[in-house]
């Protein structure tokens, strides 16, 4: 997985966010890890799964306000 990678992420809360990776994947205490933009720390790569969008889906402009992937890039 490499940084900038579109994923969701499971949080301690049950909660799924869409965001984006901060890093590669690195071994953390002996568990594959990533961090992610908006979060503090790291979570473990099995709460993590990446996102695929086919390239001519139109979801939304990341540019604007109100689509989470431009949240997501410009949250760190």
């Amino acid at each position: 997985m490499e940084k900038g990678t579109l994923v969701v992420v499971w949080r301690d809360n049950g909660e799924a966010l869409l965001t984006r990776t901060r890093s590669e994947v690195q071994e953390v205490g002996g568990t594959p890890s990533v961090w992610m933009e908006g979060i503090a720390g790291c979570y473990a790569l099995a709460r993590v799964r990446e996102v695929a969008i086919h390239p001519s889906a139109n979801l939304c402009e990341p540019e604007k306000p109100h689509c989470p992937l431009g949240q997501a890039k410009g949250s760190e």
